[in-house]
Order: C-alpha cells, then structure tokens, then sequence
C-alpha cells in the first residue's frame, strides 16, 4: 500500500493520468455535440482536480508531525473540499440565457462531474473515479437516442418578428428553405401603441432544418427564435 504522504513519481503520474483521461472521454462527447466545453476543457479540469487531490494527500507529508510537539494542524480534505466549490465559476460560464431558454446546464454539470472524477483519481479513488466517469459517459449518450426521437415526433420553433415586419415575406422564404409540407402557423397579439406583435410557430423533423430555422434570427426583421413551450 502507497503512503499517502509520500507517493512516489509512478504514483502521481498515474493518477495524474488517469483523471486528465476519464475528464477527456466526458468532454470527447460534449464537442461531438457542439459544445464550447469540449474535450481539451474537460481533460484539463480533470488534470487539476486529480493534482489539487494529490497534492493535498502527498504534499505535506514533510510537515505532519505529533500534536504535542508543533500548533499546526493538518487537514488534507480542505484542499479537496475548495475544487468543489471553485468549479461552480468555470460551470456557471457555460450557462448561457437565450431567448426564453436556457442552454448550457448539462455541459455546466459534465464540468462538475469531471471535477470530481479528476479529485477521485488524485486521491486514488479508483472505484469512484471509474464508475463516475463512465455513468457521466452513459448520461451523457443517453440523450443522443430521446433527440432523435424527440426529432422524429417533430419540434416547434417561434420566430418572433420585429415589429412591422412583413410577416409574408417571411413565411415565404421559411417554406422555400424547408421541406415541403412544413407546418407553419401564424399568432398574432398586440403589442405597444397599437402595433400587432407577430410569431410565426414552425414544426421541424431534423436537426439541419432546425438550424436553419435558427439562423433566421440574423434577420433585421426577427426578433428572436427560440423553442416553442407548447
């Protein structure tokens, strides 16, 4: 067994390792999927982590000694217990308000995860570190399957129109971008000094066309698109 106070180069390495890894496995599917915070973010997370973990178990070993003979006292889990609190400004970075929606949380939780993974497997941890990392992974894949799903049932965008927008012109250049049969519906309520406020509800059964649903809100005359709470 490795005394914890004194681990050896092969020691640290290898936990180094393995928690800069297990992170970059997280992170390999957050970039796969587009995100931000991909595998180089994860990996590197889990690296610190997994060093702040061993530092606080293998870095003071030189200065334990007897209670009787110094008034310094040791904790080794306050290193430990600061990433955990550290990694909620790295994850609130990766929350992003759009529209009425919120985007970011799962990659904000992969980050928190591959925090503790990369700690688990400073400390040696390996059971925890492991199997935290692949039910993180298992998590994570899950969603690709409900996506397509959701896909194939079809999902609505709004594209919410600037005021006086010509609402014609818009729905025309919608149905001559996406296929034909398309559901478009049209809402109309008021809005100020009189002046109706314009959503136009599109239905979409793949991701390309969701994108280029989106990519409608560099219009001068939508105001937003966002996803439907319907």
């Amino acid at each position: 067994m490795v005394d914890a106070a004194h681990l050896d180069w092969a020691t640290i390495v290898l936990r180094l390792a393995v928690g800069g890894g297990l992170g970059l496995l997280i992170g390999i599917e957050r970039e796969i999927d587009g995100h931000e915070a991909g595998a180089r973010t994860h990996a590197l997370l889990a690296l610190g982590a997994a060093l702040l973990g061993a530092i606080s178990v293998g870095a003071f070993g030189d200065f334990a000694a007897r209670r009787a003979t110094t008034n310094i006292q040791i904790d080794v889990t306050r290193v430990a217990s600061y990433v955990a609190a550290g990694i909620g400004f790295l994850g609130a970075g990766a929350i992003m308000k759009r529209g009425s929606g919120i985007k970011g949380l799962t990659t904000a939780a992969s980050l928190w995860v591959a925090a503790a993974v990369g700690l688990a497997s400073g400390l040696g941890f390996w059971a925890g570190a492991i199997a935290g990392a692949a039910l993180a992974l298992a998590a994570l894949l899950a969603d690709h399957p409900l996506q397509w799903l959701r896909m194939r049932q079809g999902s609505w965008l709004v594209v919410s129109l600037a005021d006086n927008a010509a609402t014609g012109d818009v729905i025309e250049s919608l149905v001559n971008d996406l296929p034909a049969g398309t559901s478009v519906k049209v809402e109309r309520f008021d809005g100020s000094e009189d002046v109706p406020h314009v959503d136009v509800h599109v239905k979409v059964h793949a991701s390309e066309h969701r994108a280029v649903v989106f990519g409608y809100a560099a219009r001068r005359d939508v105001r937003a698109v966002v996803p439907s709470d319907d």
